[in-house]
């Protein structure tokens, strides 16, 4: 059971994450430091239902739900016909189909189903793993639909979501096509065990946010392929590093990266933070080696000495810093409301 300095900052977590419905239909991407909300963002409207529907499964909280029933309806309203989602705020003017922002929706859609079993969000999620395994060529990458002219590393989070899709389609082709995304991304493991492109551009360094997204793809679809050692395995190096900066550093991990682990910039992404978090207690529970979890708690008490009193956290400690340079994502109020119900859920 979470001590209660846990579960207030859960609560608060999740009633920040309610105020971001915006009148026009899902959640707004984050608040600006002093200024008004931006519109919504489809991408971490999908993962958020997840999230809101945790929440109401482990602590009975029928709003959460119905909040992600809206959302999840607003996404259905908004799915492109050949069953992607564009990429950015919605609206945007230079709409265009987005293989990762796609794959987070389906995360969504994928806990409605089992929350509801109602055949609308499996269609809409169907026709969203579809769209994601067609496109796969045959070195494992998508041609189009993706950020900045290449295929990240943290592509492990596309094709976790279509695994996870597939748990309930069984469709060939998307498991085939998800297993083929892993090959690649899992040959730019480097000897130090850090990943080449894990970050947002291919000539820079990484914020723990993606690292934390490439360590929790490969961590995710080994469990659901079952086979530990294909994936997952290739990330524990990468995990004692971070697990020694926690260490070192009582819980501030560093927020940018290179490849060779060097620290670039004096701030902490707060996002990464309860993202690594989350990978941690993955890890705990594979390993039962308790040294994760006390890591993951440290991780998450910075973030709770850093939260707004509304339940916000902001992209970077201090906030000017480099990610999310004055705002307050929904994101990272959703990655670290899922962090603490992670940690409630461990067999301690």
């Amino acid at each position: 059971m979470l001590n209660s300095d846990y579960k207030s900052s859960l609560d608060k977590s999740i009633q920040w994450l309610k105020g971001t419905e915006k009148f026009s239909g899902g959640s707004s991407a984050y608040s600006a430091f002093g200024l008004a909300w931006s519109k919504a963002y489809p991408e971490t409207t999908g993962y958020i239902i997840k999230t809101l529907l945790d929440y109401d499964r482990l602590y009975t909280d029928s709003v959460s739900k119905e909040l992600a029933l809206r959302f999840g309806t607003w996404l259905l309203s908004i799915q492109n016909d050949n069953g992607s989602w564009n990429g950015g705020f919605h609206p945007n003017l230079k709409a265009s189909p987005s293989v990762f922002n796609t794959a987070q929706i389906i995360i969504g859609l994928h806990a409605l189903f089992i929350d509801s079993k109602d055949v609308i969000w499996k269609e809409a999620m169907q026709k969203a793993a579809l769209w994601l395994s067609n496109n796969v060529n045959e070195e494992g990458f998508w041609n189009e639909g993706h950020y900045n002219d290449f295929n990240p590393t943290y592509y492990t989070r596309v094709a976790w979501p279509m695994l996870l899709a597939n748990e309930i389609l069984k469709e060939n082709i998307i498991s085939a096509s998800a297993l083929k995304v892993l090959d690649k991304m899992s040959s730019r493991v480097l000897s130090n065990g850090s990943f080449e492109y894990w970050g947002f551009k291919k000539d820079q360094p990484a914020f723990t946010h993606t690292i934390a997204y490439t360590i929790r793809g490969f961590i995710e679809s080994s469990i659901l392929i079952q086979d530990w050692d294909r994936y997952a395995k290739l990330t524990e190096p990468a995990i004692d590093r971070l697990y020694k900066f926690s260490e070192l550093n009582g819980g501030r991990l560093p927020g940018y990266l290179d490849n060779d682990w060097r620290i670039k910039g004096n701030f902490s992404c707060l996002t990464g933070n309860a993202q690594v978090a989350y990978c941690f207690f993955l890890m705990y529970n594979q390993h039962s080696d308790l040294r994760f979890v006390n890591a993951g708690t440290k991780l998450l008490e910075y973030n709770i000495s850093k939260q707004s009193r509304s339940g916000a956290i902001a992209g970077s400690s201090p906030i000017y810093s480099k990610y999310m340079r004055m705002r307050y994502p929904n994101w990272a109020a959703k990655f670290h409301a899922d962090a603490i119900m992670k940690l409630d859920s461990l067999s301690l």
